[in-house]
């Protein structure tokens, strides 16, 4: 059997609706793992609230998290992580000429949560346990792998603009909801792909990727085999891969075991 590196979008692509694995989809990576492919889970989430999942499945590979701004590996010491991280000098003028226009704001390291208040709607992603969290109008400290904003839809070219006058950084908005974010354009979840298969050694062809999302695109493009679920929400890529057989929840599984099988 010829061994895969597998890579899957986490929200919106392998969880169901109430944000949960189901036991199928636990129990089929887990069993695909133990057959001897690599089991990549990849987000725009800190490590922390990805390892519920990663743990049910029995994982053991290593973890694109931060949107491909961190790989790693928890289990695996040997391994040698890939880190992209935004300059704290560039978060904190960011912050500072943006704040008008912002609902809220977060930054987040890997040992601290940077927010001027709790907001729980970024919390279902970034959870403030298991971390430490600077609540307030505080100066971010530290380089981040992560910056967002919630920002009405009338401010947030303003908000653009402000963040790419700063030379190497880029915004992208959420797909289908008010948040943001600020990004490079040369570290993503493709770039982080691209790293792993370097490491692993794996090639272009035995590659199996599938997401949803806009920030999925460029994992995509990199994988011999790239497929958006059914229900996706961004239609662009819908234009550009094939999708998934069935809707949302297991669909993205199911099809990965047709694929692996076959």
């Amino acid at each position: 059997m010829k061994r895969h590196l597998v890579v899957l979008d986490i929200d919106g692509t392998l969880l169901r609706g109430r944000r949960t694995l189901s036991q199928y989809a636990a129990k089929t990576l887990h069993r695909l793992q133990e057959e001897g492919h690599i089991i990549v889970l990849a987000s725009g989430r800190p490590i922390r609230a990805m390892m519920p999942f990663y743990k049910q499945a029995g994982l053991r590979s290593p973890i694109i998290s931060y949107n491909g701004l961190l790989v790693s590996n928890p289990f695996d010491d040997s391994f040698i992580p890939y880190r992209r991280a935004f300059e704290r000098e560039v978060i904190e003028s960011i912050r500072q000429e943006a704040k008008p226009l912002l609902s809220a704001f977060m930054a987040e390291s890997e040992t601290c949560i940077y927010a001027d208040k709790k907001d729980f709607g970024l919390a279902r992603y970034f959870p403030y346990h298991g971390i430490d969290a600077v609540i307030g109008d505080k100066e971010v400290k530290e380089d981040t792998y992560t910056c967002l904003f919630r920002c009405g839809r009338s401010k947030v070219s303003e908000l653009k603009a402000i963040v790419e006058s700063h030379k190497g950084y880029c915004y992208r908005h959420w797909t289908s909801a008010e948040y943001s974010e600020i990004c490079f354009p040369d570290a993503d979840k493709g770039a982080a792909l691209l790293y792993l298969m370097k490491a692993l050694c794996i090639e272009k062809e035995d590659v199996i990727a599938i997401g949803d999302s806009d920030n999925d695109l460029a994992m995509l493009e990199a994988a011999g085999q790239a497929f958006v679920v059914k229900d996706c929400k961004a239609k662009r890529l819908l234009s550009l891969f094939p999708s998934t057989e069935r809707k949302g929840e297991d669909g993205a599984v199911r099809m990965l075991e047709k694929l692996l099988s076959d």
